[in-house]
């Protein structure tokens, strides 16, 4: 539990750092039975950087115009805006993951077991996918 706090407070203290790069999306994972993290920047260019791992093994990939526009679209669809800012579950799930979402300057927070809007269940699924590819 203290691993997925830390892999939290170390990624939002690391978007402070990149949010004047024009980021227009962060993502990351953390925990999992073997707590492997997973991180991905996307800025509003398109330019988008995954780690995972913990020896940090990182890519970089321009995102094609089309795919850039279809993640602006679900990021706009998601409503952020409507969004809590956690949905943890009560009782936390052994070797769960947790995830956190940052757009426009608000941060969502879910974790294995929490019950987060389908909306942005979808957008999680597609960002760990974008990170998975790019970082390998």
């Amino acid at each position: 539990m203290l691993r997925l706090l830390a892999l939290t407070l170390a990624a939002t203290l690391g978007l402070t750092a990149v949010a004047s790069a024009g980021v227009l999306v962060d993502f990351s994972r953390g925990g999992g039975f073997a707590g492997i993290p997973l991180h991905l920047t996307v800025t509003g260019a398109g330019k988008a950087q995954a780690e995972e791992g913990f020896q940090g093994q990182t890519g970089r990939r321009t995102l094609s115009a089309r795919r850039l526009k279809s993640l602006k679209r679900q990021l706009r669809q998601t409503g952020f805006g409507s969004l809590r800012s956690s949905y943890a579950p009560k009782v936390p799930v052994s070797d769960g993951f947790m995830f956190v979402v940052t757009y426009r300057g608000k941060t969502v927070r879910t974790a294995t077991g929490g019950h987060p809007p389908e909306r942005l269940s979808k957008l999680i699924d597609r960002l760990s996918q974008m990170a998975q590819s790019i970082a390998q």
